[in-house]
């Protein structure tokens, strides 16, 4: 799924604003340090466009994580997908969008409703990749790696071009948690004699992030 799409869609879905907001609860633990996200007051800077942009197509990314791992929890039965889709993609989500809340970006709202979003483009990803994994348990542990391996990309892409701390602050924890997730799903794959074959990532990259962890 070309990334740039994803970024066109979003960027006619939003337009920020400086006005500073509080920074909600959920963020606390997935922004950085918990202390300085509770005192935190008012955001510090604004936000530009382009990083407004990858701010929402991260948190469109968080709600495909975590749609598609709630939706092979209960097809499959696998403790990674149960863990992270109920525990930790909710966080990151909540992360990204406490963002968008403090820096009081207007934006068309976010589905509720799983499996649904602003951007076609995410809507198809989601639709292409249940269907992948919904093939088999290993088929599924695959489009788990996948999408860990697609949220690394993009979250390193967007804290090499980020001037916001508090933005590249945020990325580089969520990178952390999508690190250990693409382990978690990795370790699975070996486990079962698979061998996975990165997409979004070059390989020695991808090597360096699954050996020896």
């Amino acid at each position: 799924m070309p990334i740039c799409s994803l970024l066109l869609t979003c960027a006619a879905l939003t337009i920020p604003l400086s006005a500073p907001a509080d920074c909600g609860g959920a963020c606390r633990g997935a922004c950085g340090d918990p202390a300085a996200a509770a005192s935190a007051t008012a955001p510090a800077g604004k936000l530009s466009r382009a990083e407004t942009r990858h701010l929402l197509l991260m948190q469109d990314e968080e709600k495909l994580a975590r749609d598609v791992y709630n939706a092979f929890a209960k097809k499959w039965a696998l403790r990674p997908f149960e863990n992270i889709g109920t525990r930790s993609e909710p966080a990151h989500l909540a992360a990204v969008t406490d963002l968008l809340e403090r820096y009081k970006v207007r934006m068309t709202p976010q589905p509720a409703e799983a499996g649904a979003f602003r951007s076609p483009d995410m809507k198809k990803l989601y639709d292409q990749l249940i269907a992948q994994g919904s093939a088999s348990a290993e088929a599924a542990l695959k489009v788990g790696a996948e999408i860990e391996e697609l949220d690394i990309k993009d979250l390193r892409e967007g804290a090499a071009r980020a001037r916001n701390e508090e933005v590249r602050t945020v990325y580089r924890n969520l990178e952390e948690a999508s690190i250990r997730h693409l382990n978690a799903f990795h370790r699975n794959l070996t486990a079962r004699g698979v061998t996975y074959t990165p997409k979004h990532l070059d390989a020695a990259t991808f090597r360096g992030l699954v050996e020896d962890r």
